[in-house]
């Protein structure tokens, strides 16, 4: 089985991004049996899902799990549904404004999470790791390349998700125009995304067997 992790460069007035960070850690790492594959996604929609797109025709990856920074949350959301549509108040690096294009010209209007959402988490909590289910992963980059992963992966019956994760209690420490914000230390939120991978990889066996029973 292999797996891709995607994550975002910085944007904004942000000049670290934590989920640039994790993909490029768990790249070339194995977690029980899965080798991981990290990518990192410029924050514009034309070239984050040009090369999106490529991955996805490189490979039938069995697990795409995407990452993408939210400042405003202190705690790691997973997002349960991805929305068809492009919508926000900042332009991307491009300058591209999205004023509520579809994604994917015809394609359904919501796509759900190849995740198990509860079961994630419920073993981030009992970890200590905050955690909470989001409904919207907002109009921004990280829903398009939410959406997008669904669209493709499902043609191969592939599991697509996606996490929004706070600040890195690192990089807020050093940016003091950032100290209101939630955050949390990097490798806490690394521990939360590899361990939503290994249930996701759990519930994978756990329906094999059950097909096969």
């Amino acid at each position: 089985m292999e797996a891709l992790i995607t994550g975002f460069e910085p944007f904004l007035s942000f000049k670290e991004n934590p989920s640039q960070l994790i993909a490029k850690n768990l790249d070339g790492q194995n977690i029980d049996g899965v080798r991981l594959t990290g990518a990192v996604l410029k924050v514009s929609y034309e070239d984050a899902l040009v090369a999106l797109d490529k991955l996805l025709k490189e490979k039938r990856w069995d697990i795409v799990l995407s990452l993408g920074l939210n400042p405003l949350i202190g705690w790691i959301a997973v997002e349960r549904f991805a929305h068809n549509i492009k919508e926000s108040e900042e332009p991307d690096e491009r300058g591209v404004l999205a004023e509520g294009e579809e994604i994917i010209p015809g394609g359904e209007t919501v796509l759900k999470s190849g995740l198990p959402v509860r079961r994630i988490i419920q073993s981030l909590r009992e970890e200590g790791i905050p955690s909470a289910v989001s409904h919207s992963a907002g109009g921004y980059l990280c829903n398009a390349v939410f959406y997008f992963v669904l669209h493709r992966i499902g043609e191969w019956k592939g599991v697509g998700g996606f996490l929004h994760i706070p600040l890195h209690t690192e990089y807020v420490a050093r940016e003091r125009k950032h100290y209101g914000r939630g955050h949390m230390p990097l490798e806490l939120i690394e521990k939360g995304v590899v361990r939503a991978l290994q249930i996701t990889i759990e519930e994978g066996v756990r329906q094999d067997r059950h097909r096969e029973g």
